[in-house]
């Protein structure tokens, strides 16, 4: 049985098992890790709204335009079936009767191509209300899109190990790119790792780490999120071969309310163990000049320098 805390039991499935599942088999990339799920029989209609969102801007485009051509496609080959249906049809096959659905569909209506029979009108209506649905739909995403907040949070490329006050620390590195104000920021820090029971079952275990401040009133420049390694943490008395083993993976998240939108921010970041840098600071970004005014150099933001050797081992 799994333990409660969130921890995940591993289990592994035989070939024949992955090799049939793999039909429905989506890769989910969590910073440097891929994972590929299997035998999620959700079909994709059933979750259409997150797709439309979480799709780029590319893509979005992309299946909107095919969209808008295989409805007129759609509509058009309807129209064919009477081609007599519209008046001054031109040119006169399946072409024409694609841009009198582009016309109708946008309810442009340029008045030379107009539907002269029953059947033609009672396409010419479907098609009109179909076209009123879809610029509702289209026009509701584009606006989910444009209004879904973004937050510009920087976090440095490594985790550092080193010593803090007398103490072996793990930092990292956060800064607000926008340079604007994002209020009441919450931190979080948690730690993901495998582990085997004395019954030999395997756990993907998640521990919340302690911080030495988790919150800050005001996020403006840069903010160094630390956790000291002593007897309470499960950091404590490991090596970097020691992570390794565990295939230790850390997930930072940044959380506060953007004074600018008085929307609501969210900003997470992965990092492997092999993205750890031991014994290592950071390079300071701010600096005075000769004049007293304050620069903030961020092209110095992920760079780092070695120091001493920590010690990290329990004594």
């Amino acid at each position: 049985m799994a333990e409660p805390n969130g921890a995940e039991s591993k289990t592994h499935m035989n070939s024949h098992t992955v090799k049939k599942k793999k039909v429905r088999s989506r890769v989910l990339t969590v910073g440097s890790r891929q994972v590929v799920i299997h035998g999620n029989k959700t079909p994709l209609w059933h979750d259409l709204y997150h797709y439309a969102l979480s799709a780029t801007w590319t893509q979005f485009f992309t299946v909107f335009t095919l969209l808008f051509v295989l409805i007129n496609l759609g509509f058009a080959a309807l129209y064919m079936r009477q081609p007599d249906g519209i008046a001054n049809l031109l040119p006169q096959n399946l072409l024409g009767a694609f841009f009198f659905s582009v016309e109708t569909l946008a309810t442009v209506g340029y008045g030379d191509m107009h539907p002269v029979s029953t059947y033609a009108h009672i396409i010419a209506t479907t098609e009109m209300f179909v076209g009123t649905v879809n610029v509702a739909v289209f026009t509701g995403l584009i606006f989910a899109r444009f209004s879904k907040p973004r937050s510009r949070i920087m976090f440095a490329n490594s985790p550092l190990i080193s010593v803090v006050n007398g103490q072996p620390t793990l930092l990292i590195r956060t800064a607000n790119a926008r340079h604007n104000f994002i209020v009441d920021v919450q931190a979080k820090l948690s730690v993901l790792y495998v582990e085997t029971s004395v019954e030999g079952t395997v756990f993907r275990r998640i521990h919340d780490l302690k911080l030495i401040r988790n919150d800050q009133p005001m996020f403006f420049l840069g903010w160094t999120v630390m956790h000291v390694i002593d007897e309470t943490s499960p950091l404590y008395g490991m090596t970097a071969d020691d992570l390794a083993k565990m295939d230790l993976d850390m997930v930072l998240i940044l959380q506060g309310l953007d004074e600018s939108t008085t929307q609501q921010m969210q900003a997470r970041q992965v990092y492997s163990h092999r993205d750890i840098k031991w014994n290592h600071r950071y390079i300071d970004s701010i600096y005075i000049d000769a004049d007293g005014v304050s620069h903030v150099d961020n092209s110095l933001f992920h760079e780092t320098e070695a120091i001493s050797p920590v010690e990290t081992s329990k004594s």
